[in-house]
């Protein structure tokens, strides 16, 4: 026989509805309301609808519910039925009813006692369970101001797992604390910390100034993939240890991970999500790849790259120390973060917790998946905004992190985004955000407004990926045609569009602007996602052999670092990595994602010319302009012949050592031949930096695939 389901849930404030299946012959039945165990009334039927496709009854509730009780129906033939009331989670008035700013939530350690709170409105029941001397433990958790639940417990609970027991419409789940900070393997259960055990110096005083955006250089990686690779004498592969180890070199002894990273001259190192996410095995983590898009724990560092990873605090420690370690080089970290959306909202603590209230809704009452990559975090409702912003504020107070790249930033409202923006500036003024500006479906959909692209003018320090920048310098992509040519692909069709961006896509020229100025211009041409500009190459110019192609991506990767805006550049990027035209690899394992140290060693040459690409941008600070005014009196283009481009520089407006400062680029195969008015000296070529060789030239012949700077003095 198949089992009957029924399933009584709140549809309004005074409505109930009651589903029955499979099918059943209930004509004349009658349902009285209990609340906490006691009967308070005979409920009527409004509606009692029964056909072929479905069974249910609409009972009319006379009655005020109030949260924090428990509620059930009862009737002779269906026996009790739980109540779920998760619906009043919707109501516009319930953050205003419910929500808490308190900065208590999550364990609260002392040597004497920890007091535990958890925000849960809708629950009838909390218990605590915690684990003493190999048992678990259980402790009722009184319901406070604001449907927040507390307890205390005496006693030393340093490193103590435990859990909440948590009921909502008559239903107990286990779930693990939203804001916990420690955790054991794979979110069993969280754990009890204290700070004390991890306080250390983050070295910040080593970094030198950072005044704007536009100094910075950004280079993208992946804890694991950065040192996972055979090729290195890496000790701890796959971990924040392992990404701070120092004097590492390749097989073929070059510097390697740390070394390699400090070697190159950039200014922040952006990671792949380092707190904690579902999909790799923490107790094996060679088992599972994946990058890290699918967050469990918002506050606790991923535990696969803890060098002791059955150990709680070892995650921690390691963060702390692998940030520290870079600190002192002067290289920030910036932390790639995933608060736009869960894998899955049902099995999220999130839904576990507060069910009905963490996700986003269409207009129709399905839950909004405009990610493509699971359902969409609520982020303008109080508690989720809430929850963004003091995990935000914690990564930077506890573990020093200078900057944020935010993943689909689009999902995310434009409010959440202001405030985040404005507590962590208002503890670290020279902190960077920026993240993924796409505009994810409908805003007109919506009341209120996005973190995307439409609003980039509202969003002063906050800088976007610029894929306008990508497209028209590299061409456009996607999983099924690479072939489409950009302007640094010699498409003669992107000459102007270049120049567009080249100026950080903030000027009303050629294309409409885009930003208040250069700063929110992340300026890239490869990323984690989609294919690698080494493989683009391949497919959309396959008439050149693997020397031009790597001739290419030098004169690729120094444009890069020229334009205004922000340098970005991806994890082997520099050498002209390949995914074999993988797309998206975000779980592919590491062959196709590591750094593979092999190809360093080859073309340790290109390297060393991203290296002294960066080291001139730094050096020159008028390759950092941001204001419009100065970059307009500055710069003007000259086309040359086969696509060809010069970029001139009037530095009249700065105290600056060059009379006059050429950038010249040339897309395609042919060699240019030009005429200057004077000599200019060589100051970088396709050798890199070559100003030590003294060499001048009035009658300059730009090879083909080649980009060059020269100066007057």
């Amino acid at each position: 026989m198949m089992k009957r389901i029924v399933k009584a849930r709140l549809i309004t404030p005074t409505q109930l509805k009651v589903d029955v299946f499979p099918l059943s012959d209930l004509e004349h039945v009658v349902f009285d309301l209990f609340v906490n165990g006691e009967k308070v009334l005979t409920l009527a039927n409004k509606q009692h609808i029964k056909n072929i496709h479905e069974h249910y009854f609409i009972i009319d509730l006379h009655y005020e519910v109030v949260l924090g009780n428990d509620y059930k129906l009862y009737c002779q033939e269906l026996g009790f039925l739980n109540i779920d009331i998760s619906f009043l989670a919707q109501a516009d008035d319930f953050d205003d009813k419910y929500a808490y700013d308190g900065d208590d939530l999550g364990a609260s350690y002392s040597p004497s006692a920890t007091s535990f709170a958890v925000w849960a409105p809708l629950a009838s029941k909390v218990r605590l369970k915690y684990s003493h001397n190999r048992k678990w433990c259980y402790v009722d958790m009184e319901r406070t101001e604001r449907g927040v639940y507390r307890a205390a417990v005496k006693g030393n609970l340093d490193g103590t797992p435990y859990l909440y027991e948590i009921t909502n419409g008559g239903e107990a789940v286990e779930v693990s604390d939203p804001y916990a900070k420690l955790s054991l393997q794979n979110n069993r259960a969280s754990v009890v910390n204290n700070p004390k055990k991890y306080q250390m110096a983050m070295n910040e005083e080593y970094l030198t100034p950072f005044n704007k955006y536009t100094e910075a250089i950004v280079y993208e990686a992946h804890v694991r993939d950065m040192t996972i690779d055979e090729n290195s004498d890496i000790v701890h592969k796959g971990t924040f240890k392992g990404l701070a180890e120092k004097n590492r070199t390749t097989s073929g002894g070059h510097p390697a991970g740390f070394d390699y990273i400090k070697m190159l001259g950039i200014t922040h190192l952006q990671l792949l999500p380092i707190f904690d996410y579902a999909t790799v095995d923490e107790e094996n983590p060679d088992t599972t790849y994946n990058w890290g898009y699918d967050p469990a724990q918002y506050f606790v560092p991923e535990g696969s790259y803890a060098s002791k990873p059955s150990d709680p605090y070892s995650r921690i420690i390691d963060l702390k120390k692998m940030v520290a370690a870079y600190h002192k080089e002067g290289i920030r970290i910036v932390m790639d973060t995933v608060f736009n959306h869960v894998y899955h909202h049902q099995t999220s603590v999130f839904e576990r917790v507060v069910p009905n209230y963490f996700f986003r809704r269409e207009k129709n009452g399905e839950i909004a998946q405009r990610s493509f990559c699971g359902n969409d975090v609520a982020s303008e409702r109080a508690m989720a905004r809430k929850l963004i912003v003091d995990a935000c504020v914690y990564y930077v107070k506890e573990f020093g992190v200078d900057g944020f790249r935010f993943d689909i930033m689009g999902l995310v409202d434009l409010e959440t985004m202001q405030i985040v923006r404005d507590r962590v500036k208002a503890i670290k003024p020279d902190f960077i955000i920026y993240g993924e500006g796409w505009q994810m479906g409908d805003e007109s959909t919506q009341d209120f407004l996005m973190a995307s692209f439409t609003n980039a003018m509202d969003m002063k320090d906050i800088g976007f990926f610029n894929d306008w920048y990508r497209d028209i310098a590299r061409g456009k992509t996607s999983d099924h045609d690479q072939t489409p040519r950009g302007y640094l692909l010699n498409s003669d069709g992107h000459r102007d569009g270049f120049k567009y961006c080249y100026l950080g896509s903030s000027f009303e020229k050629y294309i409409s602007r885009r930003f208040i100025d250069p700063q929110q211009s992340i300026n890239y041409v490869e990323c984690h996602d989609n294919g690698t500009i080494f493989d683009k190459l391949e497919v959309a110019m396959p008439e050149e052999g693997i020397e031009a192609r790597l001739d290419r991506l030098k004169m690729i990767n120094a444009a890069v670092v020229a334009s205004f805006g922000i340098p970005f550049i991806h994890m082997g990027q520099e050498i002209g990595l390949s995914k074999k035209n993988w797309q998206n690899t975000y779980k592919a394992g590491d062959d196709l994602n590591k750094m593979n140290y092999a190809v360093l060693d080859e073309r340790f040459h290109l390297a060393l010319h991203l290296r002294d690409a960066i080291k001139l941008r730094r050096k020159l600070s008028f390759l950092q302009e941001s204001d419009l005014a100065k970059i307009e009196q500055t710069v003007t283009f000259e086309d040359l012949d086969h696509n060809a481009l010069k970029v001139s520089y009037d530095l009249g407006a700065y105290e600056s050592e060059f009379k006059d400062f050429l950038v010249f680029i040339n897309p395609s195969a042919e060699t240019i031949y030009y005429d200057l008015d004077e000599y200019y000296q060589i100051l970088f070529a396709s050798g890199g930096n070559v100003l030590a060789s003294n060499t001048f030239v009035k009658h300059v012949m730009l090879r083909g695939r080649s980009f060059l700077i020269l100066i007057l003095k």
